[in-house]
């Protein structure tokens, strides 16, 4: 049976998710791209509907969208509750029953789409370290989502329908349902509709074997403005970094924070620097980054290994009971909202298998006391980091 998660709240509107366990990883070598290309082609039409009918529906029913990430491909809607079921069918039948005989001109067209959006991802030099910094904690298997314009281009109509009858059914779905909704006439309605859906076999993420390079990785990127980054390990399971997050958020979580204060209204050398706990390949990290001219590198470097030894040496009590109230202000109001609940049931799911608890989450929080904060930074930075700098 398809995993089903429905969250009551009051409010006139209610979100839907779908789930697929499949992303840019489960991809093979001659096809990267495919997963990120089957999420666009899902949104131009169906054996019984065509391109301008599915994007009048959406229009009319809500606000459709969708993602593909490393490990996952979401759809997902926004509408108002007495469409909920009109919205889930349109979006069974654009998941479920995609035109295997898609036009020629329909399959190129999406491809120069993805060729565009490519461009603009290049175009980002923060965009660029991120991948390539996936690159070292992940090897190959971590390669860009949206694949290169040479493997896009090259994907063929019959590895399209592979791809789509090897991950595109209930055994490797998940479903959210978030909203004024009955939890078991939810539950009962969406079964029913995919009864026939059920079958077929989950993929397993590839375990790539992970390669560390200490030097700087100098990208060279054409951009007026510079990308500086840095990874540092953190001891856990993949994806347990909620545990670190009073130290990310002490560190660089906003104005408050010690890069911050330090680094930009101190000395000038940022327009922003931050820090967060994060996953990088399968590895739990935090990861701190800024983007400034190239000729304050060196100055920025140094600046951030004297913030860390500092966060060390001394207690900074005042500092960390103010950004504990912070992080418990942000969670509330990111957990609050319709898309904030959403995206951390989403999140939580991919990796644990279960949905998002708030409790779990505050009880991290709130149990981080000052002295484990501390232990957690001196085991950090007893091994070394990982920078990479994106500069012309």
């Amino acid at each position: 049976m398809i995993p089903i998660l429905v969250v009551n709240r009051p409010g006139q509107l209610v979100s839907l998710r779908f789930i697929f366990n499949v992303g840019s990883t489960h991809e093979r070598q001659d096809e990267h791209g495919i997963a990120h290309f089957v999420e666009h082609m899902a949104f131009t039409g169906t054996r019984a509907i065509s391109t301008a009918h599915v994007a009048k529906e959406m229009a009319r029913l809500g606000e459709f969208n969708a993602y593909t990430t490393y490990d996952r491909t979401v759809y997902y809607c926004t509408c108002l509750k007495e469409n909920l079921f009109e919205a889930f069918e349109l979006m069974v039948s654009m998941l479920f029953l995609q035109n295997d005989d898609r036009c020629p001109e329909i399959f190129q067209r999406e491809k120069s789409v993805i060729g565009e959006e490519i461009s603009s991802r290049a175009d980002d030099g923060y965009t660029v370290g991120w991948d390539k910094m996936y690159e070292v904690y992940g090897g190959t298997v971590f390669h860009p989502v949206t694949g290169t314009a040479a493997t896009v281009k090259a994907i063929t109509e019959q590895q399209y329908k592979q791809f789509i009858q090897s991950n595109y059914h209930g055994g490797n779905l998940m479903i959210h349902v978030t909203g004024d909704v009955d939890t078991i006439e939810a539950v009962d309605d969406i079964n029913e509709s995919l009864e026939d859906l059920v079958t077929g076999q989950t993929n397993v993420i590839h375990q790539p074997n992970r390669v560390i390079a200490q030097p700087p990785i100098d990208v060279v990127h054409q951009n007026q403005q510079s990308s500086y980054m840095r990874f540092y390990e953190l001891p856990g399971e993949p994806n347990e970094s909620d545990r670190y997050v009073m130290l990310s958020a002490l560190l660089g979580g906003g104005m408050h924070s010690m890069l911050f204060e330090r680094i930009r209204n101190q000395l000038g050398l940022v327009y922003w620097v931050g820090a967060g706990q994060t996953q990088v390949g399968h590895q739990n990290g935090l990861f701190i980054g800024a983007k400034l001219a190239k000729d304050n590198i060196t100055q920025l470097r140094t600046e951030i290994d004297q913030v860390l030894v500092g966060a060390v040496k001394n207690a900074c009590g005042d500092l960390f009971d103010t950004t504990k109230k912070n992080v418990t202000f942000g969670f509330h109001q990111a957990n609050d909202s319709l898309q904030g609940m959403e995206a951390n049931n989403d999140a939580w799911w991919s990796v644990k298998q279960k949905a998002f608890d708030p409790q779990e989450y505050l009880a991290i929080v709130q149990g981080t006391s000052l002295s484990d904060m501390q232990g957690q930074l001196k085991e950090m930075l007893s091994h070394p980091c990982q920078e990479l700098i994106v500069s012309n």
